[in-house]
């Protein structure tokens, strides 16, 4: 590799004869097989040098922290003395230093961390968690949702405060200031509080808390159908659609995202977790693994859809990339894409073609595909197990969504069409 980065002898031999040859080398493949650029592999390769040098990695072991910041201030010290500047903070070669020592000791396993005390709180989250994934057989949407709840819920009353000793006007400053100083909604006010209510409920079986205090917590009123998930309205899904139209590779990646959110109704997570291999050519079948309920789900693979991922596929995904998931970023380091990637590929768009929305991510366009569905007269039975819903009731929402159209077809009728 030096060979290929390298033009002078001199730094080949350089690269060839320092400290921990083979570990270098394992980082700098890591990056090539994730599609890093020849300027970058060459930049790192200059940096692991240095990195061996100030951390003395040939003669200690285990390297923390503070060894590390402590070598990349003395490093950035005497750049700043030699060339008479004075900076505050890390210079940016310096914090780069660090992000790559970092990465690379962690991944030869010598980056020692911090032994963490575990709190009161840590131990009982961990064990709720524990609960919600065996006992109670929540989605790890789910969970993951309910233990950032607890996380900050703990941080607020203290982790290490005694749930004995909590009690509901603790639990309602708290949900007070989540308005007034976090400016929650109602909606996310109840959702919060909920969690807190299933978290104690399983608390008082374990006699940990007061009896009684779970259903002490009151939640903001939500009125009827003010949660109706409203999404746009077909024509703008057309339009959405055409505006990722032509040859661009950003258009051509975002094009199949949102022909999967809209046509089929997946959620985003859904969408970024699907991998090649849940791509059945020859059968025509996707294969998605559902998030709610973690079973997997077989879609025809229609016509339109497979042709704008192949097309992705084809001339835009980079063949080196060692990830299996089908949708990744443009630029290297390639990854997966996360939601908040797949949020701002929706979000603009929607707005320049609609801007009367209450919301314009991702999950807008699954409403709009079951609106769609309930005009075309499909059973909820059926558009159940197309979004995936676990009973009817998820899915009867969007019967109420309809209810204008519906309107507009009793208005068509004459009376005596109905004697």
């Amino acid at each position: 590799m030096f060979e290929w980065l390298f033009k002078r002898k001199d730094s080949i031999q350089r690269q060839l004869h320092a400290p921990l040859l083979e570990e270098r080398l394992r980082y700098l493949q890591y990056w090539y097989d994730n599609g890093a650029t020849f300027k970058t592999l060459r930049r790192y390769s200059n940096y692991l040098i240095v990195i061996v040098k100030v951390l003395q990695l040939e003669t200690h072991d285990l390297i923390t922290f503070s060894d590390i910041t402590k070598a990349t201030k003395k490093l950035d010290s005497l750049s700043n003395h030699h060339h008479n500047q004075h900076k505050s903070g890390l210079s940016k070669n310096s914090r780069n230093l660090k992000t790559i020592a970092i990465q690379w000791l962690d991944m030869l396993g010598r980056l020692q961390y911090p032994d963490k005390k575990e709190s009161v709180s840590s131990k009982l989250i961990d064990e709720y968690v524990a609960y919600m994934r065996y006992e109670k057989g929540l989605s790890e949407e789910s969970i993951y949702l309910y233990e950032r709840i607890l996380t900050d819920f703990f941080k607020n009353i203290g982790e290490n405060y005694s749930l004995s000793r909590l009690n509901i006007l603790k639990i309602d400053k708290i949900l007070n200031d989540k308005h007034r100083i976090n400016e929650y909604g109602r909606w996310s006010i109840r959702s919060y509080a909920s969690a807190i209510r299933l978290f104690l409920t399983y608390a008082e079986g374990r006699r940990l808390c007061q009896v009684g205090l779970a259903k002490s917590i009151k939640t903001p009123r939500m009125y009827k159908d003010e949660g109706l998930p409203r999404g746009p309205s077909w024509e703008d899904v057309q339009k959405l659609l055409e505006s990722v139209e032509g040859d661009d590779p950003i258009c051509v990646r975002d094009r199949a995202i949102l022909m999967l959110l809209a046509i089929y109704g997946f959620r985003c997570g859904e969408v970024i977790k699907l991998r090649l291999d849940d791509l059945d050519w020859e059968n025509e079948i996707l294969h998605v693994n559902r998030s709610k309920n973690a079973k997997p789900q077989q879609f025809p693979l229609l016509y339109t859809v497979g042709n704008a991922i192949i097309r992705y596929l084809k001339e835009v995904r980079p063949s080196n990339c060692s990830h299996r998931e089908i949708f990744i970023s443009l630029n290297a380091p390639y990854r997966p894409l996360s939601t908040a990637a797949v949020f701002q590929i929706v979000s603009p768009r929607l707005k320049v073609i609609n801007t009367s929305l209450k919301h314009y991510g991702p999950h807008s366009l699954r409403h709009a595909c079951a609106t769609y569905l309930i005009n075309q007269g499909i059973t909820l039975k059926e558009i159940s197990n197309q979004l995936g819903h676990r009973n009817l009731d998820s899915t009867s929402i969007y019967a109420k969504v309809d209810l204008v159209n519906l309107r507009k077809v009793t208005d068509d009728l004459e009376i005596g069409d109905l004697i």
